[in-house]
């Protein structure tokens, strides 16, 4: 393998800074670490927006979000279309337990859908999120904070200035994503919003 490095940042003046043998194949490494999906090297070509996964690409960690890797993308599917134009989040008189500064990060949606259902019964966002089966995909959750916080200012959802449910709550209240611009905030379990599914690749 030879490795070269663009000292300029041009795309064009290439320095070699040396060659080694490959010993085993990193893919291949990496794959064997990963217990369930395993991705291709053709995964670096995705950007949001792309029809990808099932849904929309929606985000593409970053540099220091958990799941992180520098060499193959991952990041987070959106469902294309809403899976509810309006309705209570549920568990309007106690915790489900997706309450803390845990439940809101990013990579928590998952771990609070279960709670959630666990808690609050299948006929709820997380509910309806965590029975989806679209496109050859069922592992759709109900982003958290953070996760839905992401899509911001990319136009991933729309139509613009749409409420849609997280699965981050804090007592009778739960938050509220508007990925349009970026901010959530936090209103009654009772209120009627909008329903959007996401997965991670």
């Amino acid at each position: 393998m030879q490795m070269e490095l663009d000292i300029t940042g041009t795309g064009s003046s290439y320095v070699d800074m040396g060659t080694q043998q490959m010993l085993s194949v990193p893919y291949a490494l990496y794959a064997g670490a990963v217990a369930s999906t395993v991705y291709s090297p053709a995964n670096n070509n995705l950007t949001l927006g792309m029809n990808y996964g099932g849904g929309i690409i929606g985000y593409i960690l970053q540099f220091g979000d958990p799941g992180y890797d520098p060499l193959i993308q991952h990041g987070i599917i959106v469902a294309a279309a809403d899976q509810s134009s309006g309705m209570p989040w549920g568990c309007t008189t106690k915790l489900a337990g997706t309450n803390g500064s845990q439940a809101y990060n990013l990579g928590s949606g998952q771990i609070n859908t279960s709670i959630i259902v666990a808690s609050c019964g299948s006929n709820t966002p997380a509910g309806i999120c965590d029975a989806l089966i679209l496109n050859g995909y069922s592992d759709w959750f109900l982003p958290s904070a953070k996760e839905i916080e992401t899509f911001g200012l990319k136009g991933i959802l729309s139509p613009i200035g749409l409420a849609y449910w997280t699965s981050t709550e804090s007592s009778i209240s739960a938050a509220v994503g508007y990925p349009t611009n970026g901010i959530y905030g936090m209103t009654a379990k009772t209120a009627l919003l909008a329903v959007r599914a996401i997965r991670y690749f």
